[in-house]
């Protein structure tokens, strides 16, 4: 059966880059990562449907639920949750979690826009471009009013590039084919380069989709406690770097066209890795985790 296939190539896996971790961690582990991948969801109802064994559901459900409350600190995947409205955490809580001491360029959205978070970065002599909401207002100079940025283009294909201004170097870009400008906050030195790294944020946006609805609905899960839903998060992140990996290589392979139209590609990078997957199981060939230890 498929769910065996993929349970027994996992645990194999994981044997391997973790020798001696306990085998009923690594079970339980191995269970979340395949009730994950086969129910699509975050749901432990859901998963623990997939969960091979004669136990009733709720019991696998009590079980995955006590295996996510377990210490897990063996990967090297870096998160934080974070209790707060709407999942926006504060200005203070954002510089706490910030390194000091490495080169960085921060892209982020208007969660990071603020002026506290914004001088932190200047003091740390970080480069960044973090997005206003439309309606912030700049200060051009001693002659004129407050204006807001969302004022200073009319239509799609505007950009305007203000080199003085207090705190900061606005650029206000209205990209073609949004519905509205893009206001930003930066200390880089010109228009061109700001876009350029900005429009690297939108990669995140892909991420997002693939972890939420377009891939496990991790914003339906139930779990409020921290910690568990750390360790749910690490399940997440591992089948994400596999089936990015499984996509990969299926592109390089030139077999996307197994999964996806041949006239054009439609499907993401981890849409063709999960359906590639779900295509071998299906015709029961083996499946691969290419993962590396790391000492």
């Amino acid at each position: 059966m498929p769910i065996n296939e993929t349970y027994r190539t996992w645990i194999q896996r994981i044997c391997e880059l973790r020798p001696k971790q306990r085998i009923t961690q690594i079970r339980n582990f191995v269970w979340l990562l395949v009730g994950l991948y086969h129910s699509h969801s975050v749901n432990l109802s859901r998963i623990a449907g997939k969960v091979m064994g004669a136990a009733k559901n709720v019991s696998k459900v009590r079980r995955l639920s006590r295996f996510l409350a377990y210490r897990c600190r063996a990967v090297p995947v870096a998160w934080t949750w974070v209790n707060y409205v709407r999942g926006h955490s504060s200005g203070k809580q954002q510089i706490r979690r910030l390194p000091k001491d490495a080169p960085v360029f921060v892209v982020g959205d208007s969660e990071f826009g603020s002026i506290s978070v914004l001088r932190q970065l200047a003091a740390w002599h970080w480069f960044y471009v973090l997005r206003q909401k439309g309606h912030t207002g700049l200060w051009l100079n001693e002659q004129t009013d407050w204006q807001r940025m969302d004022d200073l283009v009319q239509r799609a294909g505007q950009s305007n590039w203000c080199s003085k201004v207090y705190l900061t170097q606005p650029e206000i870009h209205w990209q073609m084919g949004e519905k509205e400008p893009w206001c930003l906050a930066t200390n880089l030195p010109d228009a061109t380069l700001t876009l350029r790294y900005y429009r690297r944020r939108v990669w995140i946006e892909e991420r997002f989709g693939d972890f939420k609805k377009h891939g496990f609905d991790l914003e339906t899960t139930m779990l409020q406690h921290a910690a568990r839903l750390s360790r749910l998060t690490l399940a997440v992140a591992f089948l994400f770097v596999w089936l990015l990996s499984v996509g990969s290589r299926t592109l390089r392979s030139g077999l996307r066209h197994l999964v996806d139209r041949k006239d054009r590609r439609d499907l993401s990078l981890f849409q063709i890795g999960w359906r590639s997957i779900d295509r071998k199981l299906l015709h029961s060939r083996p499946i691969s985790i290419l993962f590396l230890a790391r000492s």
